[in-house]
């Protein structure tokens, strides 16, 4: 269970919404794919600010979708700490819906999943000009399993130099210095 610092409490669902039109292209992609983005940008950063606390793990996906005219996420276990990723990729608390220990987020889990399946395709990283997988002999077997290591290094090189450049300004600083 993720540690709070300012309350307790054994509820640990939560879900979030966004206007499609509040996001960029490159946004619905991160959020579509925010483990391995999380993972290969931002871990060491949030593992530095968060010193002794509970660093998310590829279990730790969120439910995403999308919706005629929003993005949304659920999760029953927010040990994804999905604020502090949203804030990484510039979208602003005032551009979305953020509820903590959302109940009927529990339930809405599991009857989203056939929609995050269409949402992750839709936006595919490898879908993205420039995307190493695209001229990749191995593409079809390879595992990208962030996890065990099997990432390709054009892979990771390609996520990591698209992230720096979209990220909001304020960031950039950070991420220049963590490379």
């Amino acid at each position: 269970m993720k540690i709070k610092t300012n309350f307790v409490t054994n509820s640990s669902s939560a879900s979030f919404s966004i206007l499609k039109d509040e996001l960029t292209l490159l946004q619905k992609i991160f959020i579509a794919n925010h483990q391995i983005i999380f993972h290969l940008a931002f871990k060491s950063h949030y593992k530095k600010i968060n010193k002794g606390l509970y660093v998310p793990t590829l279990s730790d996906r969120w439910v995403v979708w999308e919706e005629r005219n929003k993005v949304n996420g659920v999760t029953s276990m927010d040990n994804f700490d999905m604020l502090y990723f949203l804030k990484q990729i510039g979208v602003k608390k005032s551009q979305m819906k953020y509820k903590d220990h959302d109940y009927e987020a529990i339930w809405e889990r599991e009857e989203r999943k056939k929609q995050e399946i269409k949402f992750i395709k839709k936006y595919a990283i490898s879908k993205i000009s420039g995307c190493p997988c695209e001229q990749c002999p191995i593409e079809i077997v390879c595992t990208k399993d962030i996890t065990k290591n099997t990432t390709c290094l054009q892979y990771d090189k390609f996520i990591r130099k698209l992230v720096k450049e979209t990220l909001p300004h304020e960031n950039k600083r950070r991420f220049r210095n963590k490379q």
